[in-house]
């Protein structure tokens, strides 16, 4: 007896029975009763643990190479974390890797190309599900050439990948050393071409490696070059003043040489290149022709980062001019530049300065400081 279910009992010996176990609408534990001749036999109390049925919703990829190896994901639900077994098939039997109920990691038997099985999991101890998942084996791609063998990826242009076996069925991918390249654009079977632009790539050989489904990568032997042009970060710092000689560094990546000409605006400045990430620039004859916001470049890009030569700030008039000691009267300045002044303080006589307020390139707004009667600046 399973519960209050009876179910059909073979005796093999004295000491041996075997029972089909009976089906039960929910999971769960049972007590186990052995009846001889309508009489319970005593012992040992016996448990049946009824547990949920296995069921597979989908694998990812559903497509390998024909040598085998391919880890695919099989999701679903009732996988026991005790263990489950894996077939491909009908004769292709492995151990698969439980990482939940609803995940359980296969990996794939041999077998030819161009056959297609079903993906089948088990409990030790159960039957294999049964459903329409299918898996497909295919030629594994070939990369025979790369064009061309140097890109620079800030450059934008495309890179085309020459092989075979290419196809749009199951998800194509391309790798640069090491890292995802998207989007991807399939020509034909022999010929895919990709974009290097959103990748950041060390500068150097890297390799090209081609997956038909994601996830088995085929080293080609095949690498290109990545070469990058000069390209500007920021610069620092990012305002001096107009007018007067200063030096700034200009911080991002590509300087070769000696020297590199870079523009300040409509400016052209011969900067001292320290390192392949640094270059210095004396701004003297720039900065007293140059006023305001300025894109900094290099000679003949459009990329650009921005830079500002300030005007000297100067103070023409303030409202009021008198306020109590205990201070915090606002106080009105007016005068010309403030807009563009890297920083703007209040100084009351020697009390500690305090942030001014811009309302326009014309007017700040000042608090007083707290003063002993009489006291004036």
């Amino acid at each position: 007896m399973f519960g209050e279910v009876g179910a059909e009992m073979i005796v093999v010996n004295t000491t041996h029975v075997v029972c089909e176990v009976p089906p039960r609408e929910e999971a769960g534990e049972c007590v186990v009763n052995v009846r001889v001749d309508g009489r319970v036999l005593g012992g040992e109390k016996l448990a049946f643990l009824y547990v949920e049925s296995a069921r597979v919703d989908g694998i990812v990829p559903s497509k390998g190479r024909p040598d085998g190896g391919t880890v695919v994901e099989v999701t679903g639900s009732g996988f026991d974390v005790g263990g489950m077994m894996c077939r491909f098939g009908a004769d292709h039997v492995g151990e698969g890797e439980v990482v939940s109920s609803t995940l359980v990691r296969c990996m794939s038997a041999a077998s030819h190309a161009g056959n297609e099985v079903s993906v089948e999991v088990s409990a030790a101890w159960g039957e294999y599900t049964r459903g329409s998942h299918r898996f497909l084996y295919e030629d594994s791609v070939i990369v025979s050439r790369v064009e061309p063998t140097r890109v620079m990826p800030s450059s934008g242009a495309l890179m085309s990948i020459i092989g075979s076996h290419f196809t749009t069925q199951g998800g194509l991918v391309a790798r640069l050393g090491g890292k995802h390249v998207e989007p991807l654009h399939f020509v034909s079977s022999s010929v895919v071409l990709c974009g290097t632009g959103r990748l950041m790539l060390m500068s150097g050989n890297v390799s090209v490696e081609v997956s038909s489904n994601g996830v088995d990568f085929v080293a080609s032997g095949q690498s290109v070059v990545v070469e990058y042009g000069v390209r500007l970060r920021e610069v620092v710092p990012s305002r001096v003043p107009a007018g007067g000689g200063a030096h700034v560094t200009v911080v991002g990546w590509g300087f070769e040489g000696s020297s590199e000409m870079l523009m300040f605006g409509e400016h052209g400045v011969k900067c001292d290149v320290e390192s392949s990430g640094h270059v210095v620039c004396a701004l003297q004859t720039v900065a007293s022709a140059a006023v305001g916001e300025v894109e900094v470049k290099v000679a003949g890009e459009s990329f650009s980062v921005p830079f500002v030569f300030d005007v000297g700030a100067t103070v023409e008039g303030m409202s009021p001019s008198r306020g109590p000691v205990h201070g915090g009267t606002v106080v009105s300045v007016h005068g010309t530049s403030f807009m563009a002044a890297s920083s703007l303080e209040c100084l009351f006589g020697d009390s500690t300065p305090s942030a001014a307020t811009v309302h326009s390139s014309t007017l700040i707004l000042c608090a007083s400081p707290s003063q002993r009667q009489g006291s004036g600046f």
